[in-house]
């Protein structure tokens, strides 16, 4: 048991985040017909926002400062990810995106041994390995086609600190209130996303595209709440009972998911390197699943 749930529980939700964000890619894209990326996230975001501060709104009192000197940092550094990830998307191409967003994986264990020494064992430096050949053989990405740019170069940071994220948040899980942490990280993240959307409207990377229609606002507002909110508090109660770098090495079975959507709608087709990727990244997260699962029973044994 984890806490009063079994820890099967924070299994799925994990994987209803994976699920839904593999959805993520094309619905942005149809929504993109009628406003511009940093718009989608800007409505996103503060849609997230109010919804989280009216549903904690009794819990608010608690937030004290002990509690914001861990949820501020995390929450501005998930901003932050965001915010680099969504400017670097501009200058390098897809599959070096798809690719370096999953620098996570090898952060994770990283940070954790820096942070609190906690080893990686064998099984999990061998899934982080599959993990990464996966992503890289599934992102269609090649050597030649990585050239260190400026866009490159943003989308490993973003990589990088998202993982940087998932480990503090393993890290300092029982002392933040899920929630309350969605609070502060939908504002922050609310705040980047404004400021992502002037500084790529001003600098004319991306010119603001708005239709105000309610029954297209509606839609995008609804979507960003699940894909922003919802999903991001189930991942963060997830971590709260699950190893961070198992969360790490299983977060890019979302490019399956999206690339298995991408054929069932014709829009992509089946081709050896989806396949191959898609087993090597499902083989990281079953050996990585197994040892979690071990460490989970020895803790309820122990107990």
């Amino acid at each position: 048991m984890a806490g009063k749930r079994p820890i099967s529980f924070y299994y799925i939700l994990l994987f209803i985040v994976i699920f839904f964000w593999g959805f993520d890619p094309s619905v942005c894209k149809y929504f993109y017909k009628d406003y511009s990326a940093s718009v989608v996230a800007v409505i996103a975001t503060v849609t997230s926002f109010i919804f989280f501060a009216c549903f904690s709104f009794r819990k608010l009192k608690d937030m004290n400062l002990k509690f914001l000197k861990i949820a501020v940092p995390i929450g501005f550094l998930n901003g932050l990810a965001g915010l680099l990830q969504r400017i670097g998307l501009q200058y390098t191409s897809p599959a070096n995106f798809a690719f370096l967003e999953h620098l996570a994986v090898a952060t994770v264990p990283i940070v954790l041994y820096i942070l609190i020494r906690k080893k990686p064992t064998i099984i999990q430096v061998v899934s982080v390995i599959l993990c990464l050949i996966g992503c890289f053989i599934l992102s269609g990405m090649t050597l030649s086609g990585f050239r260190g740019n400026i866009g490159d170069i943003l989308c490993a940071l973003s990589g990088i600190i998202y993982g940087l994220c998932v480990a503090l948040i393993g890290i300092y899980s029982k002392k933040i209130d899920a929630s309350l942490y969605m609070v502060v990280f939908t504002f922050i993240y609310f705040i980047t996303s404004l400021v992502t959307l002037v500084l790529l409207h001003f600098t004319q990377i991306e010119p603001v595209k708005f239709a105000f229609d309610i029954t297209l606002i509606l839609p995008v507002a609804l979507f960003g709440l699940f894909s922003v909110g919802i999903t991001w508090l189930l991942k963060t109660i997830a971590i709260k009972h699950l190893d961070p770098t198992f969360v790490a090495i299983v977060s890019p079975f979302t490019a399956v998911v999206a690339g298995a959507i991408s054929v069932i709608t014709k829009t992509d087709i089946l081709t050896p390197k989806l396949i191959i990727g898609a087993v090597l990244i499902m083989s990281a997260a079953i050996l990585s699943g197994i040892l979690d699962v071990k460490q989970s029973t020895k803790k309820v044994d122990s107990k």
